[in-house]
């Protein structure tokens, strides 16, 4: 499910990365089989605090001063934990319409390049866009 998570402690953030942008490539449904899975994972995990802390670290998307030269096209994809875009870079249009954040989202201090759509996006958690534009 996480196979970065063998990673070498210090090679964790940049596989993370690696893998969230493999699964991006993917496409909505490829992103949305981890979403799922990780949220089936989360409903086993019977508050188990320990078991909950990994969790988070394994559903959390970090792209924060991500590059991204072309469109960027996450229309109905699920982020089961945090997502971070903090200082992100979108050279072209994003989409993000029906998108699901179960965890905080964070676009904050992100440069919009082209055309943005959060349309009946779902911010399960807080949202902040402070600084964006």
């Amino acid at each position: 499910l996480n196979p970065w998570a063998r990673s070498q402690p210090h090679a964790l953030g940049p596989a993370r990365r690696a893998a969230a942008l493999a699964r991006m490539a993917a496409g909505t449904s490829g992103w949305n089989a981890w979403a799922e899975a990780m949220l089936r994972l989360h409903a086993r995990l019977d508050d188990d605090p320990s078991a909950l802390a990994v969790w988070r670290v394994l559903a959390e998307v970090d792209f924060t001063d991500e590059a991204f030269p072309d469109v960027v096209d996450m229309a109905g994809c699920i982020f089961p934990g945090d997502a971070r875009f903090d200082g992100a870079a979108f050279s072209g249009d994003v989409w993000f319409n029906m998108a699901q954040f179960r965890g905080k989202a964070s676009f904050r201090q992100a440069r919009f390049g082209g055309d943005a759509s959060f349309d009946r996006c779902r911010f399960v958690g807080d949202a902040d866009f402070g600084e964006a534009h």
